[in-house]
């Protein structure tokens, strides 16, 4: 299924109640161009944005030369919503329309519409209409329901409650009838299905299913599978305004964490837990475990994460501090592509707190190293 498959696609657009699984696309061929995409991005949004579009062409014109169609298209789609992002919509648009995989192209218009919402309502209906007879038409049955899914928080986001609620009624439907599905991609659906669910009213439904999940999670035996649901439900709830639920499952997830055998999904999967903490505003702890994990993109990630979460409380101080550890943390990742990754995430935080100066010496340092 797309919706554990594609990883790193998810770690750059979602919020933390994605968990990441096994294909990181910054460890393929794809890695510059998904890097030089994100330095393109922030450098466009933060710095100036011409500077950001000819790094964002430049992306563009290396993604051409990745053979492999998967990494190609992961790539593509990556460019095309930091082109979105910076307003360049039509470019983003035919971008877009060029990939062949269904469930990229469909996620891309979702997230090419969200960006539209509030500049122009009629063409964000337009590519999410386009975008849903796509999904029915050509999607595979195990991929549909979350594709409905995450259209209908975008749907809803246009005030289209009564779409939103429809796709999210065929959605829970179709997850019920796969019948082959693995058990961690149908509680994964599940939380995704809830929590749209809350976004477009449907409350007491989607506290049903997320406990649902979470009682069939029990029934889970591979730790990573166990502890990547629990933080999922853990992350969700949080952001539906539910705490306490949220942290006894984080906490629960905690506990399994250590019994995780293969090192980088227990680090990836730890970043996920601190990540969710910051989100259910207890920071820290999440500073806490963010800081204990050995691997320095996964800690700084979740450092990234915690001092965004401040920031939206008005807690600049705290924010301030952590990002400092953040850039003491960036000289132990020895990946570059990694390294300019974080390097474009932290100099987006300290624009935001007004350190513009440093945001663009950063940002460009990423650009030289990738370079």
């Amino acid at each position: 299924m797309k919706i554990i498959i594609l990883s790193f696609f998810i770690l750059f657009s979602l919020p933390a109640n994605a968990h990441r699984t096994d294909m990181d696309i910054l460890a393929t061929e794809a890695g510059k161009v998904a890097a030089l995409s994100k330095i393109g991005g922030e450098t466009g949004r933060n710095i100036n944005k011409e500077k950001g579009i000819k790094i964002l062409d430049t992306a563009l014109i290396l993604s051409f030369e990745i053979k492999n169609k998967e990494y190609r298209e992961v790539a593509l789609a990556l460019i095309a919503n930091e082109y979105a992002g910076l307003g360049e919509t039509d470019k983003a648009i035919n971008i877009t329309e060029s990939i062949s995989d269904v469930y990229i192209f469909v996620t891309n218009f979702g997230k090419i519409a969200n960006k539209l919402v509030s500049s122009n309502p009629t063409l964000a209906e337009n590519l999410l209409d386009e975008a849903i007879i796509k999904a029915k038409k050509e999607a595979d049955k195990e991929d549909l329901p979350a594709l409905l899914a995450e259209l209908s928080g975008k749907y809803t986001r246009l005030k289209k409650v009564e779409t939103a609620r429809q796709l999210l009624k065929e959605a829970n439907e179709q997850v019920n009838q796969l019948n082959d599905i693995h058990l961690d991609d149908k509680l994964s659906l599940y939380a995704e299905i809830a929590a749209n669910m809350v976004a477009a009213g449907l409350k007491e439904e989607a506290f049903k299913l997320f406990d649902k999940a979470f009682e069939l999670s029990s029934q889970l035996k591979d730790p990573f599978e166990k502890v990547a649901i629990l933080t999922m439900l853990g992350g969700e709830l949080a952001e539906k305004g539910q705490p306490e639920k949220a942290l006894n499952m984080l906490e629960e997830a905690l506990k399994i964490c250590p019994t995780i055998e293969n090192i980088n999904l227990r680090n990836d999967v730890t970043s996920e837990i601190a990540r969710n903490y910051s989100q259910s505003k207890n920071f820290a702890k999440a500073k806490e475990i963010a800081i204990k994990i050995e691997d320095g993109y996964f800690s700084s990630d979740a450092l990234i994460t915690t001092a965004k979460n401040h920031m939206k409380l008005k807690q600049l101080e705290e924010a301030s501090n952590i990002l400092e550890i953040v850039k003491d943390k960036i000289s132990s990742i020895s990946d570059v592509e990694k390294k300019a990754v974080i390097m474009a995430k932290t100099a987006a935080e300290l624009a935001e707190l007004g350190r513009k100066d440093e945001a663009e010496k950063m940002l460009s340092e990423a650009l030289k190293i990738i370079s």
